[in-house]
């Protein structure tokens, strides 16, 4: 019911004239495969995509039920056919304990199939971190935007957003800076971004151990040119020659 009259409200508006021709309200509007609703929520564009991935998933039965083939194997198929389409524009999401509840969720149910382990098994400790793969993607990411010159649009609308917000009292929590070290300025942060080889321990300690890609370079070493000040603004400490991660 509110939904429907958040719909009649956006039919009720004020239009816009492009020439001669009325541009139509309307509440939702698709636009290169993501959902956009007049309202701002970014929970129905990620049902929508979960639904198709898990059409995708289905579609590849064959491969998850077969005893022929490694359960390694399967989650490489897993996360190359089905992830993929489920994390198209996860860079606007908002990472709240709602949506990451919804995610750790969705793919415990797809886990369980290929592994046959219990479902809390998979959404505790999941043969494959779907949370922890997005949120290091995201800040992999983010780096890249603030890296690109000055005159790049993509860079201007992401700086802007985030001086407002700081000038707000801080980032949105579940953000695509949510994991970034602690800044108290743009340029601060644009700095931290600047030291590649820091900001890819960074985005590579976001993974669990077990996950493949966090292995890439020496795990737990202080890689030559990474900031002190970084590591231990995003949670790590110096323990002889290694950083270990802080403990929650």
């Amino acid at each position: 019911m509110a939904k429907a009259r958040q719909v009649a409200i956006q039919d009720a508006a004020g239009t816009v004239e492009m020439g001669e021709k009325t541009l139509k309200n309307v509440f939702n509007f698709g636009y290169l495969g993501f959902r956009f609703q007049a309202d701002g929520d970014r929970i129905p564009a990620l049902e929508q995509r979960m639904a198709i991935a898990r059409t995708r998933f289905g579609e590849l039965h064959e491969i998850w039920r077969s005893n022929k083939l490694p359960t390694s194997a399967k989650l490489r198929i897993y996360a190359c056919a089905v992830v993929s389409v489920l994390t198209y524009g996860n860079e606007i999401w908002c990472f709240d304990q709602k949506v990451l509840k919804k995610l750790r969720g969705w793919n415990a149910r797809c886990l369980v199939v290929l592994t046959g382990r219990d479902y809390r098994e998979e959404t505790v400790e999941p043969s494959f971190d779907l949370v922890a793969r997005l949120r290091s993607r995201r800040l992999r990411w983010a780096g890249h935007i603030l890296r690109q010159e000055e005159t790049s649009l993509l860079r201007r609308v992401f700086v802007a957003q985030l001086r407002q917000a700081l000038e707000e009292g801080g980032i949105r929590p579940g953000s695509l800076l949510m994991d970034a070290p602690a800044f108290g300025t743009v340029e601060q942060l644009e700095e931290m971004a600047g030291d590649r080889e820091a900001w890819r321990d960074a985005v590579r300690m976001l993974l669990p151990e077990t996950d493949p890609d966090r292995s890439k370079g020496k795990r737990g070493k202080k890689k030559k040119g990474c900031s002190d000040a970084f590591m231990v603004a995003n949670g790590f400490h110096l323990e002889g020659k290694e950083w270990v991660q802080n403990s929650p």
